[in-house]
């Protein structure tokens, strides 16, 4: 199944947090009906919360790229 492939690979590149947003939204019904601007904008606002300390913005707030 290309799902469990995609899982997989994101826990091989060690961006777990990334892969537990995604199952999320296979768990959830009402995520199939989003466009992939709405779910990888979801994944991505997932990711940025779970790096982000309890009464702050994320780490990587501060940097320039």
């Amino acid at each position: 199944m290309l799902n469990q492939a995609t899982l997989d690979k994101l826990h091989a590149l060690r961006l777990t947090g990334m892969a537990e947003a995604y199952q999320k939204q296979l768990d959830e019904p009402e995520a199939r009906g989003l466009n992939f601007e709405e779910r990888f904008g979801m994944l991505v606002d997932s990711i940025r919360l779970s790096n982000a300390p309890c009464c702050g913005a994320g780490f990587r707030d501060g940097l320039e790229l």
